[in-house]
């Protein structure tokens, strides 16, 4: 993976990973995780198909994958998948689709692979969650803290997915991010305003009236805003007390 890194930027690959794990780490907190750790060593790591760094919330667990291939294509999420739902089998819950066992063409393989991934999540939530286990592992997320809660898969590439790998597994449970996006957190910039989720509006003005904040904008992917979210931008023009401005995330 490393040889891939070292290609695509003009610097040192291994510096490049760790700012692209420090990122994703911040990132996770920023979504509310209050536990976040790193998997394993990433500079030594020769398999892509294992997370880089976990995090877990109140009701979500999200996983960080770092593609070593330029282009992130349908057997490698097939993969993610069918490790995902492994996953949640070895937790409890029964699996049904196995790509290894599968004669289908790789676009039905590859969508049962994302209809048993979100079917295994369902089931997943509708265990109590006086199962949990206080048992740890070694990467400090208890072993069987994952039970209830909604699983969110990020995936990291050089070049993004194919087109097609876009359109059948980008959802808002699955994102893809640019390493070259990652290298850097976009909410610690000096020139990017804050940014928060409120759910109050200005005297006289309604939702249907705010400006919109397209899902593709580089802070709602980071923070994985879902369509109709309300965000507070306080922003600074010369002077030292902030103007408030209000967006309503929105598809186009």
């Amino acid at each position: 993976m490393l040889s891939s890194v070292h290609k695509a930027v003009n610097c040192d690959g291994c510096k490049v990973r760790r700012r692209i794990v420090t990122t994703c780490m911040e990132m996770l907190v920023d979504r509310g995780c209050t536990i976040v750790s790193e998997c394993e060593d990433t500079l030594s790591s020769h398999n892509d198909t294992f997370p880089i760094v976990r995090g877990r919330s109140a009701h979500t667990y999200i996983e960080v994958f770092l593609h070593a291939a330029d282009k992130v294509g349908v057997k490698y999420m097939r993969q993610i998948l069918n490790r995902a739902s492994s996953d949640v089998d070895r937790r409890g819950v029964q699996q049904q689709h196995d790509c290894r066992d599968c004669d289908d063409g790789a676009i039905v393989c590859a969508r049962a692979c994302v209809k048993e991934c979100s079917a295994s999540g369902n089931q997943s939530s509708e265990k109590s969650r006086s199962s949990l286990s206080s048992g740890a592992n070694d990467d400090g997320i208890a072993a069987h803290s994952t039970l209830g809660l909604e699983q969110h898969i990020i995936v990291i590439s050089i070049a993004g997915p194919t087109p097609f790998t876009r359109k059948e597994f980008e959802r808002s449970n699955v994102q893809f991010f640019l390493a070259r996006d990652m290298c850097y957190n976009p909410t610690r910039h000096s020139l990017v305003p804050r940014h928060e989720v409120t759910s109050s509006l200005p005297d006289g003005v309604s939702k249907d009236e705010l400006p919109r904040m397209l899902l593709s904008e580089r802070i709602v992917q980071y923070y994985n805003w879902p369509v109709g979210t309300i965000v507070h931008v306080h922003r600074v023009f010369g002077g030292h007390e902030p103007v408030s401005y209000f967006r309503v995330v929105s598809h186009n």
